[in-house]
């Protein structure tokens, strides 16, 4: 008889293991290769929107109108929506479960799980003439709120969608093309953004931007942070560069918990948190899971890239 615990993975002090619950109810249906998806926290709906760019139009066909799949986390197919509006520049959930789709208009139209319009906001008339490029959504203290990058490189951000007005956040210096890299930071007042130009890093808010100053372990010098995530609970930071190095602290800067390098200088597919004691490192077929104590959790196989063992750590506590 194999041991109970032969499919369990230490990370650290705790445990994890890959299990199979259920199998989707889409089964083969549904490839997520050719979609955007966005899934809401804690199990709950996904959905679904084809991604233009898997698809090639023939010359001289009708242009479908894109159709929007709402399913339970299950699979299970709950509705489905046809949009009308400009392209979809990212769909969220709010804190109540309703879907967020956001324009590259700056129109925010919401959505609840079965499909039925709620309501249409907008993010301004800078944000309609100027396009929006680039979008997130953020769920915090019982509010869900919205921020946008414009085409002309200007952050809007509406901190609360129940009463939506989109405010104009300070320019960072420099800002003349998309930044390496952005998160937002809520707090009771409302929110910062953290911004990465190349290899500086930026807070900004509506009347006022600060630089911030961040080190890296020796080694190559870095040039751009490319990717950021904040944890769940907004306290923690994990940072990833273009030198592969993967940088774990606290959210104010003032902490490194750990920098590791994965020898991989491609952005990854997906950076994110587990709880709040783990970073995913997600790139083509390879994950990792990758604790601030430095344990490493290898979810999946892949060959995209190896992974080096050179670690350099700070004693410190969560």
């Amino acid at each position: 008889m194999a041991h109970v615990t032969v499919d369990w993975n230490p990370l650290g002090k705790v445990f994890y293991r890959k299990v199979e619950l259920y199998s989707m109810e889409w089964q083969d249906a549904v490839d997520l290769s050719r979609f955007i998806v966005s899934a809401a926290p804690f199990g709950g709906p996904i959905a679904l929107i084809r991604d233009d760019k898997h698809f090639a139009r023939v010359q001289g066909s009708a242009i479908n109108k894109p159709i929007i799949h709402i399913f339970s986390s299950a699979g299970k197919e709950l509705a489905t929506v046809k949009w009308d509006g400009g392209p979809i520049v990212q769909m969220g959930w709010s804190i109540t479960e309703d879907l967020l789709c956001v324009a590259d208009d700056g129109t925010v139209m919401v959505y609840d799980i079965h499909g039925t319009i709620k309501k249409t906001l907008s993010m301004g008339q800078d944000a309609k003439e100027s396009k929006v490029i680039d979008c997130k959504t953020y769920n915090f203290a019982g509010r869900t709120g919205i921020a946008i990058l414009t085409s002309n490189y200007h952050f809007y951000v509406a901190n609360n969608v129940e009463e939506v007005r989109s405010r104009r956040y300070y320019d960072p210096p420099g800002l003349d093309a998309p930044p390496s890299s952005w998160v937002i930071m809520p707090h009771d007042r409302g929110s910062s953004l953290l911004v990465a130009i190349d290899n500086l890093l930026y807070l900004t808010e509506k009347g006022q931007c600060n630089r911030l100053t961040v080190s890296f372990s020796a080694g190559a010098p870095v040039t751009s942070i490319i990717e950021m995530a904040i944890s769940y609970n907004y306290e923690y930071l994990a940072m990833f560069t273009d030198t592969g190095l993967l940088w774990i602290g606290s959210a104010d800067l003032q902490k490194v918990y750990c920098e590791f390098n994965t020898s991989c200088p491609s952005r990854p597919k997906q950076l994110t948190w587990c709880a709040m004691g783990a970073v995913i490192f997600f790139i083509n077929m390879h994950m990792l899971q990758i604790a601030h104590f430095l344990n490493i959790f290898h979810i999946s196989d892949g060959q995209c890239c190896s992974f080096s063992s050179r670690v350099r750590w700070r004693k410190n506590h969560w």
